[in-house]
């Protein structure tokens, strides 16, 4: 099964292209922004034992949360210097 159908996570990275995307522009700094400070946590639908097969390894490690709900990405939690923030939305897969 396609890894896309399954819900399962997908990285991928074209370097001679990172920097003609918009998030490969630099950062422009304004008061009263907060500063990301990396991914903190993602949650996932599925359950653990699935991605720990998948991945091979303990999705712990990786800050990985499940729902139990159907596959897909929910919800990532960013770190910011001033508080964590959650960034949540439906599931791409509809169901």
């Amino acid at each position: 099964m396609d890894p896309w159908e399954a819900g399962k996570p997908t990285w991928c990275c074209w370097e001679n292209r990172l920097y003609a995307h918009p998030s490969g522009q630099p950062v422009i700094n304004a008061p009263g922004l907060v500063a990301p400070m990396g991914v903190a946590w993602i949650e996932m639908g599925g359950a653990k034992a699935q991605m720990q097969e998948w991945l091979g390894q303990n999705p712990d490690d990786l800050n990985m949360r499940f729902n139990g709900k159907s596959p897909g990405l929910y919800a990532i939690g960013v770190s910011t210097d001033i508080k964590e923030v959650e960034i949540r939305r439906p599931s791409a897969t509809g169901v």
